[in-house]
């Protein structure tokens, strides 16, 4: 027999006991059957109307049927018949959040705090709503005055409020970028709770901040052995993987977190990097186009996918995508100087010769930027040019043979044998 069995038959007995109408229609609720239950909290007010858990109860089914506002008509009627219980308030503070009226839930918790000042869920979801509000020196003392409280009682009340606050704590220090506090106390918490998974997975993401990569992949690792198997978790290991340039291990987690988040676009990106490495640049192609499509100003990608065009001998589309990236904000030495090399492949010698001078302009210590323009005078056959080009190339490094090798051919091309031989014998040394 069901315990609603149970009660319908004790109800049977005695068609006037209240506390069986109330006791079945929590079992309903228990059920999911929310019209059956609301009809036996029905029948149990109009026997008690002063029955202020009954009223409570009736506004969880309407709660759960959509019927806020009679819900709260039901707090308030149980907080009439029961003002000194603070989980009355306590519960029309959960509501009222839920609707986005932070003003009144922190009233009805301050409430429940003063009916019963050792009440520390009412702390935490108060901390809670003061971190969503930005109030964070509040919510610190709130999370704070939490972990006392449930430490000071830890036999008598289980986990779950402990664990809250140790983690709404981390989060404000976090959001304050007191990272090595938020550590450290992620460290406590996991000290206490060391199968919890969350925390790992949150100290991993407070490590991303301190750019300790290896301990937050480490994190995420554990997170995983607990039982996390989300797409976030995956995602920030693979990420962590590939700021420590590990690709192998990094190409498995972003084809987990694909698989479980396929909108997610930074996992495209990412194995679209891992596969470069790999010198899959089909594959390369195919995720960045696909990150492309999800975020189409990003102009790191449309290089990037520009650069495996290039090494696929796509040279068109490489130039494309990598004037769509300057176009989008990108400036760097490196990107101006392979679209001088491009255009060189193409016979482009003009356009060559404005992105060397580019990637010249940012970074003048480019070795093979200015190696560009001087294979490209070389060809051109400006050998006085490409000359003082190479030239300056060994003045960046006195050890670069092939710069001697192209100062000998300049100089072998204008017939100055005594220069070019000299050319060669330096170059011979290393």
């Amino acid at each position: 027999m069901t315990e609603i069995d149970e009660l319908t038959r004790r109800i049977f007995l005695n068609p006037r006991d209240v506390e069986a109408y109330n006791y079945r229609g929590v079992a309903y609720l228990n059920a999911g059957d929310y019209q059956s239950a609301l009809k036996d909290f029905n029948k149990a007010l109009i026997r008690a109307k002063n029955y202020a858990n009954a009223y409570v109860n009736r506004a969880v089914a309407h709660i759960h049927l959509g019927s806020y506002d009679k819900a709260l008509m039901d707090f308030d009627s149980a907080a009439i018949f029961a003002p000194n219980d603070a989980s009355i308030y306590y519960n029309r503070a959960n509501l009222y959040c839920s609707l986005g009226d932070y003003e009144r839930a922190i009233a009805d918790l301050t409430t429940a705090i003063q009916v019963n000042s050792d009440y520390s869920d009412a702390y935490v979801n108060r901390g809670v709503i003061y971190t969503n509000l930005g109030n964070y020196e509040q919510a610190v003392a709130d999370f704070k005055t939490a972990i006392n409280l449930e430490e000071i009682y830890s036999c008598d009340r289980d986990d779950s409020c402990l664990m809250d606050a140790y983690n709404n704590l981390a989060i404000v220090y976090s959001k304050l970028k007191y990272y090595k506090d938020a550590v450290e106390l992620f460290d406590m918490a996991i000290k206490n709770f060391p199968n919890d998974s969350l925390f790992y997975f949150n100290r991993g993401c407070t490590h991303i901040q301190l750019n300790q990569f290896e301990q937050a992949a480490e994190d995420f690792t554990r997170a995983i052995e607990l039982g996390r198997r989300d797409a976030n978790v995956f995602i920030y290991r693979g990420e962590m993987y590939m700021e420590l340039k590990d690709h192998e291990r990094a190409l498995p987690d972003l084809n987990k977190a694909i698989e479980l988040a396929p909108d997610y676009a930074g996992a495209y990106y990412n194995r679209g990097l891992a596969y470069i490495f790999f010198k899959d640049y089909r594959r390369a192609v195919e995720d960045f186009s696909r990150y492309i499509e999800k975020v189409p100003d990003s102009g790191i990608a449309y290089c990037h996918r520009g650069l495996a065009y290039a090494e696929l001998k796509l040279f068109e589309k490489a130039i494309i995508d990598l004037e769509k990236g300057i176009a989008r904000g990108i400036a760097d030495s490196f990107i101006f100087r392979r679209c001088g090399e491009i255009h060189f492949a193409l016979n482009e010698y003009a356009n060559a010769t404005e992105c060397f001078k580019v990637a010249i302009a940012l970074d003048s210590e480019d070795i093979l930027a200015h190696k560009g323009p001087g294979n490209l005078y070389l060809k051109l056959g400006s050998y006085r040019w490409a000359i003082d080009e190479f030239t300056k190339v060994l003045e960046l490094d006195r050890t670069d043979a092939e710069a001697y090798q192209k100062r000998a051919e300049a100089y072998a091309a204008k017939a100055e044998r005594d220069l070019e031989k000299d050319e060669i014998f330096k170059g011979r040394k290393f």
